[in-house]
């Protein structure tokens, strides 16, 4: 083989460090496990970052579709599911960063979503099932706001205090559940607009959606 034959390098990958935001060679961010779950250390600037997802596979650039309402309402479903399943099966660290973790996607995506929802998409469905819809999104929000405050007491429970591994489990079964709902009405929904509104309408309502969703979780 000459010289010519020999395949050139490839070249280095740099990513964004998920701490700093200074782009550092990929080879040196480097993904570790302990039982606070997943931990990127950067070497770069020499610090810890909790549940990044730098060396997950890339996704493809979102599209404004009206299937990312059952879509994020089904993917926070799955996950409250299993940390009550792990309730007694991991170390009481682990679920509690789980259980925040859960909390922080609830807060960040679907609360923003639902705001947007009773903006834009509620009054575009029939009477009973936009109100349907807002009777979901309260129960949510409530059940979103009892699970931090039970995430807070069990970072600061005492040895002494009483176990609330019960109480939290009710709650999960209960978000489980007002989810389950939202869910099931989100299908609804899709299928009235998909029966009433054209495709372009469909699209626009969609990216109108987004936008709302957008500025809701900027303020």
């Amino acid at each position: 083989m000459g010289v010519q034959d020999i395949p050139p390098s490839p070249e280095p990958e740099f990513i964004e460090c998920p701490r700093c935001g200074q782009p550092v060679l990929k080879d040196n961010l480097s993904r570790q496990w302990n039982e606070w779950g997943q931990v990127c250390w950067c070497e770069s600037c020499g610090s810890f970052e909790a549940g990044c997802h730098a060396f997950d596979e890339p996704l493809a650039a979102p599209i404004s579709d009206l299937q990312s309402l059952p879509a994020t309402t089904q993917r926070i479903l799955d996950t409250v599911e299993q940390i009550a399943r792990g309730l007694t099966e991991v170390p009481a660290r682990v679920f509690t960063s789980r259980l925040e973790a859960v909390i922080d996607e609830l807060v960040s995506s679907l609360v923003p979503l639902m705001a947007a929802e009773e903006r834009v998409l509620c009054h575009c469905l029939d009477r009973a099932l936009g109100g349907a819809l807002r009777e979901d999104h309260r129960e949510v929000r409530r059940l979103t706001e009892r699970l931090t405050m039970l995430s807070e007491g069990l970072e600061r429970r005492s040895r002494r205090a009483p176990k609330r591994e019960p109480i939290v489990l009710t709650a999960l079964q209960e978000m489980t559940a007002a989810l389950g709902g939202l869910s099931a009405h989100h299908q609804t929904a899709l299928r009235y607009l998909s029966e009433t509104l054209p495709l372009d309408e469909q699209a626009r309502l969609a990216a109108t959606l987004d936008a709302a969703a957008f500025d809701a979780r900027e303020q």
